[in-house]
């Protein structure tokens, strides 16, 4: 009797597969670019150990707080109770995918996929995305009408042309109306 074929590898075989494969592409870009450009690591390395230890963990201490403090804002965007180990790790996820993606969108998808994970429904995960950023525009703008007045002529307000505010205001009464 012949043996019979195996059929193919189970999906979580096959998930599993695919996760270390890019995995060890991964770490092989990693590794090429540590070999390509070592000189600027090193230095960078050599400049933190001669750093102020004390101003290092400030930073720190700093950088964690950002996580918590986004943590709440996202909890603070939705009415059920989220995870909370898991929500400050999206939250270090979504700050680390923002250095390789433009405009905020790695904090984005990674924030709209943890609270899809939790059970929320498409339309009520990105209306709390908007809220956590509606919130954070507004504190932005309040923190720097709170810092102008200790930093005069620090933010010039750019000369525009009275036509182009003047269009502009038109543009904007046509399209209120």
């Amino acid at each position: 009797m012949l043996p019979v074929p195996a059929g193919p590898p189970a999906p979580r075989l096959r998930g599993l597969v695919w996760q270390v494969g890019l995995l060890v592409c991964v770490l092989l870009v990693l590794a090429y670019l540590t070999q390509r450009y070592w000189p600027t690591a090193r230095s960078g390395a050599v400049r933190l150990t001669e750093a102020d230890q004390g101003w290092l963990s400030v930073g720190a201490v700093a950088a964690v707080g950002t996580w918590a403090a986004a943590a709440l804002a996202q909890q603070g965007a939705v009415v059920e109770r989220l995870p909370g180990g898991r929500l400050v790790a999206a939250q270090f996820a979504a700050c680390a995918a923002n250095h390789l993606l433009p405009a905020g969108i790695g904090a984005g998808a990674v924030n709209l996929r943890f609270l899809l994970r939790c059970g929320l429904p498409m339309g009520r995960s990105a209306g709390a995305l908007a809220v956590k950023g509606g919130a954070g525009g507004v504190s932005k703008l309040l923190l720097i009408a709170l810092l102008v007045p200790f930093c005069p002529g620090l933010l010039r307000v750019p000369e525009v042309p009275l036509v182009w505010l003047t269009g502009a205001l038109c543009a904007a009464l046509l399209i209120a109306a």
